[in-house]
């Protein structure tokens, strides 16, 4: 739109764009578009390149050290499913890098980490958008009546007012949080996969 409209691109919204495509691509490997590309090669010479290595690797907290090793302890990898609960975070971002961090571990497919920011409860979602998994219409299903839930494939999140939770679920206690995630989305996944099943059945069968 930018260009069409010759608009100028400034430096900062230049980087800031660059980084939208990038990781919402993650790094052109993920349904990128000929348009995508076009935004990526414009925007290339534009951009700044110290900001966008902050933006890519802020600097994290010493206090999340804390909450980081009390995490670890509680890692569980269970039908390939990691859930976690941080409880009280400073910022967004931690919750996000940190289930970015879990999905590399071997055997892991989906993640789910949750964190208390403010009065909200924000809980990010990873997978490796093998077969039929969706992080985006995982959190809507369970979510989007109590919170704002929706993204990508791969990625996802919902942001859930504690009130909306308590209501719900009856307690925002860490530890039940935690338990209680990790039940909803083990329930989610053994349906996607029990659905895709019946599905790819119906296929081979011309039905």
């Amino acid at each position: 739109y930018l260009v069409t409209a010759d608009e100028k691109i400034s430096e900062r919204l230049a980087t800031a764009l660059l980084y939208g495509i990038r990781s919402d691509t993650l790094a052109l490997s993920r349904r990128v578009t000929d348009d995508d590309l076009q935004a990526f090669t414009r925007l290339v010479p534009l951009a700044n390149y110290s900001l966008l290595r902050q933006i890519d690797r802020p600097e994290l907290p010493l206090s999340f050290a804390q909450i980081l090793a009390r995490a670890m302890k509680r890692m569980v990898v269970k039908d390939r499913l990691v859930v976690l609960n941080l409880g009280r975070v400073k910022r967004d971002d931690l919750i996000v890098q940190m289930a970015d961090f879990c999905l590399q571990f071997e055997g892991v497919a989906w993640v789910a980490v949750a964190g208390k920011l403010g009065g909200k409860l924000v809980i990010s979602v990873r997978n490796h958008g093998m077969s039929g998994d969706n992080a985006g219409e995982a959190v809507k299903s369970l979510f989007a009546d109590i919170g704002s839930a929706g993204g990508h494939r791969n990625m996802s999140k919902a942001v859930i007012p504690l009130r909306a939770w308590r209501r719900r679920e009856g307690t925002t206690r860490d530890s039940q949080i935690e338990s209680r995630l990790r039940e909803l989305f083990s329930a989610q996944i053994k349906g996607d996969a029990e659905a895709g099943a019946v599905r790819s059945a119906s296929g081979r069968n011309g039905t």
